[in-house]
């Protein structure tokens, strides 16, 4: 219940950063730094944790961007850090901080020569590409600094799409891509709609560098459902794939306002309870409860008349009013689309669809979706 009315910040970006090291309390010292390996541009991050002499670094090089992580101990003024696999040294870090706030050091790997390595603290560039997003999250340095070098690319090549005035931009080496909205005539500006579909990008690509020694790849692929003067609703799809060859797949939906850009709650949509007035001030035990003692008596109805076989399905509790309460939704052309993302046998459910005319007396006029 908790998580009903969560915005679109909070849902998708809120808890995305967290440090890629072993999650400690009492954090004493974070220290942000870089520098060069060789012709490498290198940024590291070293949490000190004031109940353990275990240092944590985390890096990644500039030219690479994805995360690794060592652990190592300070010995009086040195910092050592290495890593290892089968009793076999296969990266040592050695590194001691100077009077004048830099720190020097080497780098070696296997058993190569020692390549020379000087530090330096990190200064964020307030005019830096994505700087406002980085505020707007809370982002560590570290993490700041890598979002700053992101370089989102239009694509030349259109790809296919029945929504016109759609542009497509990518990160070249992630390879994950996402729309924007092109401006149209008569139509009010997209610039907050596509501001958050940026930030939803970044938020893909920012998971895909991080540190995650299970994975081997993740992709992320969009789909749009709907659209008009008023919303666009989409889907996208995460596709991990595990270094034991499992794939994992799943999917989540969007619906933006247009002129907003902010997720539209579904009694925003549909509202079924002729007794009761739905405003945004309602608390989150009203809604809940609308959606519990009306809502999905109503849905499961609907649904029941609509699909009456499809309904008795037994899979994620389907043919249960109560597991209609909390639903994924999505707009398509046909209707209301219903799924449940939190349920990996029914995030794909794609015949769970009441048309907008079944609808017709209890849908909002706000978003003109019979005229659609």
């Amino acid at each position: 219940m908790k998580f009903l009315f969560l915005n679109l910040a909070i849902l998708v970006f809120g808890t995305c950063f967290l440090n890629a090291g072993i999650l400690k309390t009492h954090v004493d010292k974070v220290i942000f730094l870089q520098g060069a390996v060789g012709e490498r541009s290198i940024v590291i991050r070293i949490n000190c944790y004031d109940e353990s002499p275990i240092r944590y670094l985390n890096y990644f090089f500039e030219d690479d961007k994805k995360d690794h992580a060592l652990e190592g101990i300070q010995v009086d003024d040195m910092w050592q850090f290495t890593l290892a696999k089968n009793n076999k040294e296969l990266l040592n870090l050695v590194i001691r901080e100077q009077d004048n706030g830099d720190w020097e050091g080497y780098w070696r790997e296997d058993a190569k020569a020692k390549i020379p390595i000087i530090l330096n603290p990190i200064k964020l560039d307030s005019a830096s590409a994505n700087y406002n997003y980085s505020l707007e999250n809370q982002l560590d340095v570290y993490n700041a600094y890598k979002i700053g070098m992101l370089k989102l690319e239009q694509l030349k090549i259109k790809k296919h799409t029945p929504v016109p005035g759609i542009t497509w931009y990518t990160e070249k080496q992630s390879g994950i891509t996402l729309f924007r909205l092109k401006q149209q005539p008569n139509i009010s500006k997209y610039d907050s709609v596509n501001t958050a579909l940026q930030a939803l990008q970044l938020s893909y690509i920012f998971e895909y560098f991080q540190l995650n020694p299970k994975r081997t790849d993740l992709k992320f692929e969009s789909e749009i459902m709907f659209f008009n003067s008023k919303i666009i609703s989409f889907r996208v799809v995460k596709t991990v794939i595990y270094q034991s060859g499992e794939i994992a797949k799943t999917q989540q939906f969007f619906n933006l306002d247009i002129n907003q850009g902010k997720s539209v709650a579904l009694e925003a949509i549909v509202w079924f309870d002729r007794n009761a007035i739905n405003t945004a001030s309602n608390s989150m035990m009203q809604t809940y409860t609308y959606r519990k003692e009306v809502f999905a008596p109503k849905v499961f109805s609907i649904l029941k008349t609509l699909y009456p076989q499809r309904i008795k399905s037994t899979i994620c509790d389907l043919n249960t009013v109560d597991t209609w309460v909390l639903p994924d939704y999505v707009l398509t052309k046909k209707g209301i689309l219903f799924s449940f993302s939190n349920k990996a046998s029914c995030s794909f459910l794609d015949w769970a669809i009441i048309p907008y005319d079944e609808l017709e007396v209890y849908l909002s006029k706000d978003f003109e979706l019979l005229s659609s």
